[in-house]
């Protein structure tokens, strides 16, 4: 009979001891230890098996020495209450942790007090903390990989100059797109009924003509997992000049990357598809149609303007500035800009057009701002009209002081001051300052420009006549 059965009396507690501690140690009242018990399959059995006739104190770490006086006056204080007390035992594999509660007994010997300390392996929880932390440092690396891969994948996406889809295999609908497919694709991604472009099908977005085709390319790519295709238009109209179709899989879910690739450029971006297909239904207006950027850079124009500017055709004029054709230049087209930002559109603006090969026409334009969003995306629309044959307008040759008040105000701007003014007539000269204040909105510096005058020299004359004390009273 071992010592453990002799002390707990009984070998049906010996054996409940065992079924329920990893390790269990009897010391006498010296605190040597005299017996031990530790449980089938603990890696450290065969070192507590070296610590029979030692000093429990010796058998454990030095940091643990307070911790065995702490169990020892536990089981002294109290033996209806159980304090835990964590200790380490030396091992050649490292520390072994355990945790101990001691129970006072009777000893084998009348007369001597034993200690039993019951012990809880540590070691296991220990390894499995160990794990848990190694596994969560691993998904975390895994998880700022795959961010830093979707991040680089996010950049090339946004910045290709490629149009780039995203569609799901299984619907065909549109996922996700790059900037360059929304300015290539244009209005047939603007939403419909608070519906957003991404929910679109993919065929939508083509010809009708074309859709048969799409549809077997995306049957292709998801056999093969590529497929191209030659010569698609889409709905705006753009022709494609190569269509390719990879096949994208993720688990149990199927992507289709649809890269789409022009025959050639588009249009300036700022274009919306509607205000294109609106320009094509005046390319037989007999009036020029002329659209312009905030500062007056020709976007797009229709034919008449070609007859009317003399050039050889319309993309002679791109990315020109309008103001090249016009009688006073840079002072009549900022006229028309500063009214464009201010009140949105200008009315029946007369000046000259000035042909390339020097033929003149008097035209009169009519403005609007095409676009509602801030002034530095702003696109203008131009319709000028050549009022040459007028019976009302009068030629530039012959003037003379005999004129209506109607004919000279028309000529302001377009003639300079002098010629209209040859022997000083006063009136003339009023009359023509006034037009001129009239025009410009009351803008002086701009008066002074359009009459051929410095500053100081209108202001002289508008005391002469006393033009700016009755504007001011005015005001």
């Amino acid at each position: 009979m071992s010592l453990f059965e002799k002390t707990i009396r009984g070998r049906a507690a010996a054996a409940a001891l065992s079924a329920t501690t990893d390790i269990a140690l009897y010391t006498d009242e010296h605190g040597v230890i005299r017996d031990v018990f530790v449980s089938d399959g603990n890696a450290a059995g065969a070192t507590a098996a070296d610590w029979l006739n030692q000093a429990f104190k010796d058998v454990v770490t030095p940091e643990s020495g307070p911790k065995i006086d702490a169990l020892f006056e536990d089981a002294t204080a109290s033996a209806s209450k159980m304090h835990w007390r964590q200790v380490n035992h030396p091992t050649s594999n490292g520390d072994w942790a355990v945790k101990y509660c001691a129970i006072p007994v009777a000893g084998p010997v009348a007369g001597n007090e034993g200690t039993l300390l019951v012990g809880r392996d540590l070691g296991g929880l220990a390894r499995l903390q160990q794990q848990l932390l190694e596994a969560q440092n691993t998904t975390e690396r895994d998880y700022w990989q795959i961010r830093q891969a979707e991040t680089k994948f996010r950049v090339l996406f946004q910045t290709s100059p490629e149009a780039i889809l995203i569609a799901d295999a299984s619907d065909q609908k549109i996922v996700d797109l790059n900037p360059a497919a929304e300015r290539l694709l244009g209005a047939s991604l603007e939403e419909e009924n608070g519906r957003a472009a991404t929910g679109i099908p993919v065929k939508q977005l083509f010809h009708s003509s074309c859709q048969d085709d799409l549809a077997n390319l995306l049957v292709r790519a998801s056999i093969s997992g590529e497929a191209s295709g030659d010569d698609l238009a889409l709905a705006s109209g753009a022709e494609i000049s190569q269509t390719q179709i990879a096949l994208l899989r993720q688990a149990d879910h199927a992507l289709h990357i649809v890269r789409l690739r022009l025959v050639r450029p588009m249009p300036d971006p700022r274009l919306r598809q509607k205000h294109l297909q609106a320009l094509e239904h005046f390319d037989r207006s007999p009036d020029a149609m002329v659209i312009t950027d905030r500062n007056g850079q020709i976007i797009a124009a229709n034919p008449s303007f070609s007859d009317l500017a003399q050039i050889v055709n319309v993309e002679q004029a791109i990315g020109a500035a309008l103001s090249n054709w016009l009688g006073q230049a840079q002072v009549d087209l900022n006229l028309l800009l500063a009214n464009l930002r201010k009140h949105g559109r200008v009315r029946r603006f007369n000046t000259v057009v000035v042909g390339t090969h020097g033929v003149d026409a008097d035209v009169e334009i009519s403005a609007t701002r095409l676009f509602s969003e801030s002034d530095e995306d702003a696109i203008y629309g131009f319709v000028i009209r050549d009022v040459s044959l007028r019976a009302t307008a009068a030629p530039h040759a012959d003037l003379t002081t005999s004129r209506s008040v109607e004919e000279l105000t028309q000529l302001v701007g377009r003639v300079p001051l002098k010629e209209l003014v040859r022997e000083s007539a006063d009136i003339i000269e009023r009359l023509s300052i006034e037009a001129a204040l009239k025009l410009t909105g009351d803008n002086r510096a701009a008066a002074a420009e359009m009459l051929g005058l410095s500053r100081q020299s209108l202001y002289v004359k508008l005391r002469r006549y006393e033009l700016g004390e009755s504007r001011a009273e005015d005001s």
